[in-house]
This record gives C-alpha cells, sequence and structure tokens, in this order.
C-alpha cells in the first residue's frame, strides 16, 4: 500500500520527524514537508538522527518549496551530514522509501508455469485455496528490503541582514526608507538635471545584500548649464 504525507511549517524553529519516529517506518513511502519562512529571512537545518536502508530510502533537501528546485542534498544510510541552508525563504524535504516486494505466489499444479490462483502480501490472510489438482506450487519472494527509525532534523529561521544604506546622490532626493531583501528606493533629480542610471533600484537576497544597480547620477541638463555660464559671465564683468 502506497503511503503519502504533507507537512507545512512556519513557526521559528521546530523539529521534522519521519513518519513514526522513533519506531521504524514503512515502506513505500512518499512524504514532504515545506518548510516556509518570510521573504528576508533564510532556514538552517541540521541532523540530530539518520537511519535510513541506504541506496533503497533517501531523504532529498531541496532550495525552494517546488518539486523541481534545485537540490541541497540526498542523504541515504546513517551518517549524519552537515547543516544545510537555503539561498530563499523555503525548503523542501522529500522522503521516499522502497516498495516492499515481498510476495507470495500460489499456483495450481507442480510446476511454476502452473496457473497462478493467488498472489498475497501484507498481513490479510486470504481465503481458502482449493487446487484442481493434487499439486500446489507455492514460491515466496522476498526483496530483503528493511525499515529503519528514519530522520531527525531540528530547523531555524534567521533574518537576513539588510542592505546598506547607499545615500543619496547629488541633486537628487529619494523615496524609500527601508534597506531589506526587496525594498525599492526610488530617485529624481533637483530641477535642471536629468537622471543618468536606475530610477529604481532593489535590495537583493541571496548570501551577500547588494542593490539591484549601482546608484544613478543627476547630471545638469545643457540649457542650465548654458544659463549658468551666462549668469557667471555676467557676474564677472559687472
Amino acid at each position: 500500500m502506497h503511503f503519502s504525507c504533507f507537512f507545512n511549517f512556519t513557526t521559528p524553529s521546530g523539529v521534522l520527524l519521519s513518519p513514526n519516529y522513533p519506531q521504524e517506518y514503512g515502506n513505500n513511502m512518499h512524504c514532504v514537508w515545506l518548510i516556509i519562512a518570510k521573504p528576508e529571512s533564510r532556514i538552517n537545518m541540521a541532523f540530530n538522527d539518520l537511519s535510513m536502508e541506504k541506496q533503497f530510502d533517501f531523504l532529498s533537501i531541496k532550495d525552494g518549496g517546488k518539486a523541481e528546485s534545485p537540490i541541497l542534498g540526498t542523504f541515504s544510510g546513517d551518517v549524519l551530514p552537515s547543516p544545510i541552508t537555503t539561498s530563499g525563504h523555503v525548503a523542501r524535504l522529500e522522503f521516499r522509501t522502497e516498495v516492499n516486494y515481498d510476495v507470495l505466489k500460489v499456483r495450481d499444479g507442480r510446476y511454476p508455469s502452473s496457473p497462478l490462483i493467488g498472489s498475497y502480501q501484507g498481513t490479510q490472510v486470504p481465503q481458502f485455496l482449493i487446487s484442481t489438482s493434487s499439486f500446489l506450487y507455492l514460491l515466496f519472494t522476498t526483496d530483503k528490503s528493511h525499515s529503519d527509525i528514519g530522520f531527525r532534523i531540528r530547523y531555524e529561521k534567521y533574518d537576513l541582514e539588510p542592505c546598506e544604506d547607499p545615500g543619496v546622490p547629488p541633486f537628487s532626493t529619494r523615496k524609500g526608507l527601508q534597506f531589506g531583501v526587496g525594498d525599492a528606493l526610488i530617485f529624481s533629480c533637483f530641477p535642471g538635471y536629468r537622471l543618468e542610471g536606475p530610477v529604481r533600484v532593489v535590495c537583493l537576497g541571496g548570501r551577500r545584500r547588494v542593490w539591484s544597480s549601482p546608484l544613478p547620477r543627476c547630471l545638469i541638463c545643457k540649457h542650465m548649464f548654458v544659463y549658468l555660464s551666462m549668469c557667471l559671465y555676467l557676474n564677472l564683468f559687472k
């Protein structure tokens, strides 16, 4: 039987446990955990325990909330990984365990090619079987799989440092007082000056906070330059 589960975590810190931890998890599982922080925050995860069937059961940690998000690490076995930190504000953990292929097959006859009259898995007791011959062929196949206790992961969210105050270019004004990730500053020039560069800059996320582009400059307009030159000339010859 296939078992699926899905969990959302929005608290500042917490503990993620594999299903049934510290007891053994089941086979044929697919579970997803999403850790969601504020856009200006990031997530750090540290393993306290890890014990899974190596090469058959896997835990993947992804840098984002989607199934196709970049993978930060895929783990199996019992070696504790180093702490993991996201570059964004969402982490996705996916836990998959192998399908249990233990099966008992019953055939009506003495050969492997005899008609199949029953195939059984799990714990449900089947009904009586009646053969049409004096032989029954029973074949029990196991995949050698086993479950383990899974994992215990503690996560913590932390806020990013803001961008530095970029200042105000000469002969300009600035709108915007916040310097956190995603905050924007808008610039405009004094009358008689023209803007060279972006009107708007945004504080970017990532591992280092920077503005989306260098600040603009305010350059004197041509007609303003002529006017000021004439004023200076007249003042010199008064």
